[in-house]
């Protein structure tokens, strides 16, 4: 798969771009590919005079990442600005996530579950029969990593398709036949998954994965659920503010929490314009915590909110203005 692949030159290429392009070391333990990929990697790089690979040790790894020999290559960079258009054109053509939509630590803790209830061969039979292609399947992993490769790979995806795929992934893997056809086991799996991904705004419902709904909204019914005709407050595009305090992207409920629901409508009020810190903090903090409110944690907000409606929109709509704030744009292509 060629997204894969590109996933890990990105990698390799980061690496080497983060660390001023100085003559450096690198082992594939810490990039968490194989061996195998990383030689390939820095040859190919090699080959188009982008850098010269000195030096090649075998290690034995003790990362329980890995279950086989690491490698530790050397090398030195021949070309700083042949490396950084790579990487930019690698990532303009492989455009993904900056983070999963939902985070490492929780994909990493289902997988764990995941790895407990079936064994390595049957966890690569499922995944491929979920279509998940051979190619992105690491076979070498042990088992709770071959799941979460795979997990992390689609949670970083711009592609709606990708997600797809990764509800299809859990959603097989909490089926009752999973459990011999034990309901009340394959429920305890779904309620302890369940206490994992509310802190993502998505719960599995039904058995099936989706966004968490709430039908509260901060401003106008506190406390109490929406009865009545539903109507569109603010459109922008296909994305739509309602109001019974849903957002909604073709019809679709994106799951927010409440301060970045209001932050998402405050873009959609105001398109293209720059909101700077001041302003968001002004429109989503109470008035008696906005001086304790530090910059970053409005950053973090409207981060949240990027990652977000990228995936439903697959391209960025957030964009940032030499740190004197943000505006949304979902014209830009």
């Amino acid at each position: 798969m060629a997204d894969r692949y590109a996933d890990k030159q990105i990698k390799v290429l980061k690496f080497i771009c983060k660390n001023n392009f100085r003559e450096d070391a690198v082992t594939s333990s810490l990039l968490k590919i194989t061996g195998d990929a990383l030689e390939k990697i820095l040859e190919e790089f090699q080959q188009s005079n982008l850098l010269k690979v000195q030096q090649k040790d075998l290690l034995n790894s003790s990362d329980e990442y890995r279950e086989y020999d690491d490698i530790l290559i050397y090398y030195v960079v021949t070309s700083k600005d042949g490396l950084s258009n790579l990487l930019a054109k690698l990532k303009k053509n492989h455009p993904r996530h900056s983070k999963p939509i939902i985070r490492e630590k929780t994909l990493e803790k289902i997988s764990k579950h995941f790895s407990n209830i079936a064994s390595k061969e049957e966890i690569v039979e499922l995944l491929i029969e979920c279509g998940v292609p051979k190619s992105l399947i690491e076979g070498q992993f042990v088992q709770w990593k071959i799941i979460f490769s795979v997990l992390n790979y689609y949670a970083l995806s711009t592609k709606k398709e990708d997600f797809q795929f990764f509800k299809k992934i859990i959603e097989s893997f909490i089926h009752p036949l999973m459990f011999d056809g034990n309901k009340k086991e394959a429920q305890g799996m779904i309620d302890m998954l369940n206490s994992l991904l509310e802190y993502d705004g998505f719960v599995i419902k039904d058995g099936h994965l989706q966004s968490q709904v709430k039908t509260k909204s901060k401003n106008k019914r506190v406390g109490k659920p929406f009865f009545g005709e539903i109507k569109v407050e603010i459109s922008l595009g296909k994305l739509c503010s309602y109001n019974d305090g849903t957002i909604k992207y073709a019809g679709e409920i994106i799951g927010m929490r409440n301060q970045i629901k209001e932050l998402c409508r405050f873009f959609m009020n105001n398109p293209k314009k720059l909101l700077t810190i001041e302003d968001i903090k002004k429109e989503i903090i109470n008035s008696g915590k906005r001086g304790l409110t530090p910059k970053i944690t409005i950053a973090k907000y409207v981060s949240e909110l990027s990652t977000l409606l990228r995936t439903y929109f697959e391209k960025e709509v957030i964009f940032n203005q030499k740190e004197v704030g943000w505006y949304m744009d979902i014209t830009k292509s």
